[in-house]
């Protein structure tokens, strides 16, 4: 899946709905890009390599210091229509 307009556009109306003080908790910036996606693996085990389920997740990291903040893409309603 590829972040596409449309997705950008749902990610930012739910930043800008949700995200109080986007200053980076490490630096102060507030200049923030998106990355891509990361997966998120849930298992029963600790020591499993592997999941049986993921969640949907981006990465936006500070342009200025590289801290990375994963969003749930499922919470944040934010996917695509199936």
């Amino acid at each position: 899946m590829t972040i596409d307009d449309s997705l950008r556009s749902r990610i930012s109306d739910h930043l800008k709905r949700t995200w109080k003080g986007a200053a980076c908790q490490l630096c102060g910036s507030s200049v923030w890009e998106l990355h891509g996606y990361v997966t998120l693996l849930l298992s029963d085990s600790p020591a499993a390599a592997t999941g049986d389920t993921g969640l949907p997740t981006v990465a936006m990291v500070c342009q200025r210091c590289g801290n990375t903040v994963l969003m749930n893409l499922v919470v944040a309603n934010a996917l695509p229509p199936a």
